[in-house]
């Protein structure tokens, strides 16, 4: 048995290796971004799945701020200069969600994810109708996906699987509302509805892989029997 003194410094403990683990992650480039010149979608935006999983849930969130605030100063660069952190920390209290709160925390995903959706259609404006209204589709699909697993048959392994999508799409439409709105008002450009448009052939494609990364990786910490308790429900 652990004292508190004790729990709190393993806790403390995992929050500084899993952080530490976040960040040379995100130092990673996966894809480019298209119509951003020199950016690039890193391996970073698997982070929340493996945050919300191997870690509980206020270290979780406080393991994603730390990861966030980092990325903000480790090249490469966040895109959204002191916002960046924002789709890292909401992607992982989606996993946290899902992955932690079982059906209550189902809802509360589902309606953060939805949510997110909903307020990029606003931000978009009539934009987003004219131009580029098919853009959500795979977060829709996603999001039923990951109802779908867990409602039809709860394992450890589709709990998993509807974390991943949970974190790695909530990761990406938060980047997209947040797209919409730090361009034109803070880097003083609009991304072209041209762009969204292309992107929404090309994301799907990028976050699948990832959520397969996220999913791979955490099966085989699961099934060598990694010593952490807190991985297995």
């Amino acid at each position: 048995m652990y004292s508190s003194a004790g729990l709190e410094a393993l806790s403390i403990a995992r929050i500084a290796v899993l952080t530490a683990l976040a960040i040379i992650i995100t130092m990673i480039p996966a894809f480019s971004v298209v119509g951003v010149e020199g950016a690039s979608i890193t391996l970073g935006a698997m982070v929340p799945v493996l945050l919300g999983v191997l870690l509980l849930p206020r270290e979780a969130i406080i393991s994603a701020i730390i990861a966030g605030i980092f990325s903000t100063i480790i090249p490469p660069p966040g895109i959204f200069g002191p916002f960046s952190p924002l789709p890292l920390v909401v992607a992982t209290i989606a996993v946290v969600l899902v992955y932690r709160f079982k059906y209550k925390g189902l809802i509360g995903y589902l309606t953060l994810h939805l949510g997110l959706v909903v307020l990029f259609i606003i931000v978009s404006g009539m934009r987003f109708f004219e131009e580029f209204p098919l853009y959500p589709w795979f977060h829709i699909v996603g999001a039923l996906i990951a109802t779908l697993l867990l409602i039809l048959k709860r394992t450890w392994l589709t709990l998993l699987i509807s974390a991943s999508i949970a974190g790695v799409l909530v990761d990406h439409i938060a980047g997209s509302v947040l797209a919409q709105v730090y361009f034109p008002l803070v880097a003083g450009f609009t991304i072209p509805g041209s762009i969204w448009s292309a992107i929404t052939w090309i994301y799907p494609i990028e976050r699948t892989i990832l959520i397969v990364i996220a999913c791979a990786i955490l099966t085989v910490l699961y099934k060598i029997g990694v010593p952490a308790p807190w991985i297995k429900q």
